[in-house]
């Protein structure tokens, strides 16, 4: 592939002109859009990251992070995706993340229960589109989930 520094400066080179974006948009145009399953992982940065530049890093007992937020398909490819600091809730992020989509064609929507919400649930059914989010283990009441649909996911 090169030289790190030689990748490092393409990488900054093509984010800031968008092209990027560009390559991930044109990747997640052909996508089964049936189930759709929505989660966030940490993404650890270095310990002199965080510079003067309004960034999505923040500072944790873990260190400083960013978080991505992914949609992703059936098939396990991403269609679209937010990055926040890493101290973010993914339910605070999911309303955002689920209007940037066209649910038309989607019969599910999985996630798990950090994203347990009613009102991401109501957002995500006013679309014709099944939830499935189990509720956390505080909450009374009871609700059906397809847990079907995990076990043939493998998550």
């Amino acid at each position: 592939f090169g030289q790190p520094n030689s990748i490092f400066k393409r990488f900054n080179r093509w984010s800031s002109s968008g092209k990027l974006l560009t390559i991930f948009k044109l990747l997640s145009l052909n996508t089964d859009m049936e189930w759709l399953f929505i989660d966030g992982s940490h993404i650890r940065a270095h310990q002199h990251s965080a510079g003067i530049a309004d960034q999505a890093i923040s500072k944790s007992a873990g260190g400083n992070s960013s978080k991505i937020h992914l949609v992703v398909d059936s098939n396990g490819n991403p269609i679209d995706f937010i990055i926040t600091d890493g101290t973010t809730h993914d339910v605070k992020v999911a309303p955002d993340l689920i209007s940037k989509l066209d649910l038309n064609e989607a019969e599910i929507v999985c996630a798990d229960k950090g994203y347990d919400s009613e009102p991401l649930r109501q957002q995500i059914r006013a679309t014709g589109t099944k939830a499935n989010i189990p509720k956390k283990p505080i909450a009374n009441q009871t609700m059906t989930i397809w847990i079907g649909i995990y076990i043939k996911s493998g998550t």
